[in-house]
């Protein structure tokens, strides 16, 4: 009887180990990579398409300040790149980031991440028209998910 009483409860500690690490390990991990500067006239199809989206009012809540011209010469990109890991045996779902605007900074172009699958890391870019003479870097980019049907928020600055 001792024998069986040790037995499930070596097995019931085990399980409660494996059920924090599930519950801990849905966290992400974020960190900032890498902030660029490219100038729009480099990426004349992305721009037309942030122009479209600015100028119909699809950016939405992601328009941080207004356009002054349509000159591609006027604007740039400012690309962030963003790591994200998953350390624990469950997915991260519908993961949406997003940037605290800096002066100059005029919309978020790319802003979804795919979803995080478990064990894993991943590296993905978020996208940011801004007046080519007021660009700055610095950014901080934040990042909501959900992992068990829970919203989660995380920031990181970027370097």
């Amino acid at each position: 009887m001792k024998t069986i009483a040790k037995t499930l409860g070596s097995i019931a500690l085990v399980l409660i180990v494996v059920l924090v690490y599930l519950v801990a390990g849905t966290r992400l991990q974020v960190s900032a990579a890498n902030e660029t500067i490219i100038p729009a006239a480099q990426e004349p199809e992305r721009f037309a398409q942030a122009l479209r989206s600015v100028k119909s009012g699809e950016a939405g809540d992601r328009l941080y300040g207004a356009l002054g011209s349509e000159n591609i010469e006027d604007y740039c990109f400012i690309t962030l790149d963003v790591k994200v890991g998953s350390f624990g045996l469950l997915p991260c779902e519908w993961i949406t980031a997003g940037v605290s605007p800096l002066e100059g900074d005029i919309a978020l172009v790319e802003y979804k991440l795919p979803d995080a699958k478990p064990l894993s890391r991943s590296t993905t870019s978020i996208c940011i028209l801004a007046d080519a003479q007021r660009a700055q870097t610095g950014h901080r980019v934040w990042i909501e998910y959900y992992a068990f049907g829970y919203k989660t928020y995380l920031d990181a600055k970027m370097r």
